[in-house]
Parts: C-alpha cells; structure tokens; sequence
C-alpha cells in the first residue's frame, strides 16, 4: 500500500511537471524570453489542479489503511512504510510552521530590529 500511494503522489507531481513545462513551451511559441518561460513553467507548476486534492486523499487513505493493517498484524510502526512515509511527510509540514510561527513572533518582537538598519 506505501508503494501505491507513494505512486499515485510522485504521478500527481509528473502531472505538474507536464503541465508546467507545456506552459513554458506555450509562452516560447508566442516568443517569449528563456526568463519569461521558467517563470510560466514554475508558476504553472504551483498552481493547484482540480485532480491534486482527491490524488492526495486517495493516497492519504491507502496509507492509513495500511497503518491499520500494520496495527492489526501486531507489527512495531516505525517498521510500517505506510507510517513512515505519512509521519515523515506530516513532520515535515508541523516543523516548516512551527519555524515560521517562531520567526514571526521573533520579528514581532523586535527580533530583526536588533540588528539596526540594513543599507
């Protein structure tokens, strides 16, 4: 199960990557620039698809399922891929804002202001 949702994941990146770099190819053909294209293919690449939500559910629940299945075998978790690659990707996310939560409330509190004036 950890290797079909980690499939369906990096097939809904591929599908990014295809409508990024279609749309860097489409703005070459109206004649834009190497810059104008990379900023098309990467802003293009960003942008939420209507299939991203429900790939990522689908995924999302083959890997809970096989959490289940881990926990019902009797099995130790940190030795299921499906908790593995779901506490590493949600680890990932709760570290990423509590690092920005913390630098704003650093910032709040004067944090850059210490340093004085950049030139």
């Amino acid at each position: 199960m950890a290797d079909l949702a980690a499939a369906i994941l990096a097939g809904n990146k591929q599908l990014h990557d295809v409508v990024g770099k279609s749309a860097g190819w489409l703005v070459a053909r109206f004649g834009a620039h190497a810059v104008a294209q990379a900023v098309a293919r990467e802003l293009v690449f960003k942008l939420p698809l209507p299939i991203d939500d429900k790939a990522i559910a689908v995924a999302r629940g083959l890997q809970v399922t096989g959490i289940v299945v881990c926990l019902f075998d009797g099995r130790d978790l940190t030795r299921c891929p499906c908790f593995r690659d779901l506490a590493r990707t949600e680890a990932k996310t709760r570290v990423k804002a509590i690092l920005v939560a913390a630098l704003d409330d650093w910032d709040a509190q004067k944090g850059f202001a210490a340093f004085g004036p950049t030139v």
